[in-house]
């Protein structure tokens, strides 16, 4: 599967790790940034909350440990988006959040993908 299959969906969500990223919440930042632009530029359209939301966390002074404020900023987003792409950087098996959207996707049985930052080729989940 590649990048382009996605072209189907009007809008994807993309999951990255963050708060616990090991390379720190800036980086975390770029990463997601480059994911994100990567995907537009090929005419995917996606919405990222790391991308989103690291400038409001800087400049707004929103805690990224506010977990329950940005679970529910971020489920609008879910609930709008016709499939999630798991962007599988460093850490993201064990990011809570990353898996708290990969069990949202579930519960609302949309389709899940798994992005490797590399190679760009995608993978698509299976339900378990």
């Amino acid at each position: 599967m590649t990048l382009d299959d996605l072209k189907q969906y009007e809008l994807v969500y993309l999951a990255t790790p963050y708060t616990l990223y090991y390379m720190g919440l800036d980086q975390a930042y770029t990463d997601a940034c480059r994911l994100t632009s990567d995907l537009m530029v090929r005419g995917i359209r996606s919405f990222s909350p790391i991308a989103q939301g690291h400038g409001l966390s800087v400049e707004a002074g929103v805690s990224p440990g506010a977990v329950s404020l940005w679970y529910w900023f971020n489920q609008g987003y879910m609930n709008k988006c016709d499939a999630l792409v798991v962007g599988c950087l460093h850490g993201w098996l064990e990011s809570k959040g990353v898996q708290h959207e990969i069990a949202e996707f579930l519960k609302q049985r949309k389709p899940r993908y798994l992005l490797d930052p590399l190679t760009r080729t995608v993978t698509k989940m299976v339900d378990s």
